[in-house]
């Protein structure tokens, strides 16, 4: 069998492949465009993670830090209790056997006595309070104010 293609056939054979190349052609160049577009959009994205990965270890790191300012608080309030009461409930019994016992001076001398340690041991107790409360605040700028107003609010 012979082919017997004709020019004409032969010119639209070509014909048709000039225009499907050209659309190929198109094709790619659009798909080029495209490949392009979307590294863009990886490298945004890679830009976009890293910058979250930043944020999410610092937002870890301030977690972590009002966790451990939170466990300070609690052993404060802690101490606080033990402390405190020891000393209340010591003046608060000696005021109660001068109030209902008959007294010579010399008991009045050593309950004074025992007031005494007591309040002074209040007020000892009071400036170490005071230490680790002033430790645990945020800093104080030039103009006397806390830089972090919140620190206070959130403590309330």
């Amino acid at each position: 069998m012979k082919n017997n293609i004709t020019d004409n056939q032969l010119k639209l054979v070509t014909e048709k492949f000039s225009v499907l190349k050209e659309e190929n052609e198109k094709r790619i160049t659009e798909l080029n465009i495209a490949n392009k577009e979307l590294i863009l959009q990886h490298e945004e994205k890679d830009k976009c993670t890293a910058a979250l990965t930043i944020a999410n270890k610092e937002l870890v790191s301030k977690y972590k830090e009002k966790e451990s300012r939170v466990n300070k608080l609690e052993e404060i309030l802690f101490w606080i209790s033990n402390k405190e009461k020891q000393h209340i409930t010591r003046i608060l019994n000696l005021a109660n056997k001068i109030e209902t016992g008959v007294n010579t001076p010399d008991d009045i001398k050593k309950e004074a006595d025992s007031i005494k340690q007591s309040a002074q041991a209040l007020d000892e107790f009071t400036k170490e309070m005071t230490k680790l409360i002033e430790n645990l605040l945020p800093p104080i700028t030039e103009k006397g104010e806390h830089k972090n107003e919140l620190a206070f609010k959130n403590m309330e």
